[in-house]
């Protein structure tokens, strides 16, 4: 999807979707290094007490901005879908789903910037005791997961509808249709792994 953004920027709202996701991508990656290079990886209990502290001081920053970075990859896609499919179920799809997201993706960043009242909390809390004021680790983070790979899911499928419409060698509808359905295996697995291990 994010490819999409760099092949086709046509016209002012695409490079706007464009932009937003090209800095949200380059904050997300920043956060990254930094916790990359303060231990990342590593069992906690090897790092010293600081090198933890900024990595999950980059963590926190970076769990708002990995969800935007995914919300508008996606909302940019069906942007491009209302935009090249003008078929009524595909608008529905892509209007519905894009609402559903906007509502998904307000809780996922509110709830990664809300994790622990006061926010220190998310990254001055030890591991023994889980602190008082702080969302279930597990069940936020297992929700929010299965829901962006859900939509991630049904974004992939929207195009698979249209594609037995198009008036397309047989050859190209088949490369259409094995390229989405890649991607929606690809999408779905971690759903699948996701449920499997909570």
């Amino acid at each position: 999807m994010q490819l999409k953004c760099c092949i086709l920027p046509s016209g002012e709202q695409s490079l706007t979707d464009h932009y937003l996701l090209q800095a949200a991508n380059l904050v997300l990656f920043s956060c990254r290094v930094v916790e990359i290079q303060h231990g990342l990886g590593h069992p906690s209990e090897t790092l010293p007490a600081s090198a933890l502290q900024t990595q999950l001081k980059a963590q926190y920053l970076s769990l708002p901005f990995y969800h935007l970075t995914l919300l508008t990859s996606k909302l940019s896609a069906l942007a491009l879908y209302t935009r090249l499919f003008r078929l009524r179920r595909v608008l529905l799809a892509s209007y519905s789903l894009a609402a559903l997201m906007c509502a998904a993706g307000t809780w996922m960043v509110l709830s990664a910037i809300l994790f622990c009242l006061p926010v220190r909390d998310f990254w001055t809390w030890s591991n023994t005791t889980p602190p008082p004021r702080c969302l279930p680790k597990n069940a936020v983070w297992l929700s929010n997961g299965a829901v962006q790979i859900a939509t991630h899911v049904v974004v992939l499928a929207i195009p698979l509808v249209v594609v037995p419409t198009l008036t397309l060698r047989r050859r190209v509808k088949a490369g259409l249709f094995l390229l989405f359905g890649l991607g929606l295996v690809y999408a779905s697995v971690p759903l699948s792994l996701a449920f499997a291990f909570s």
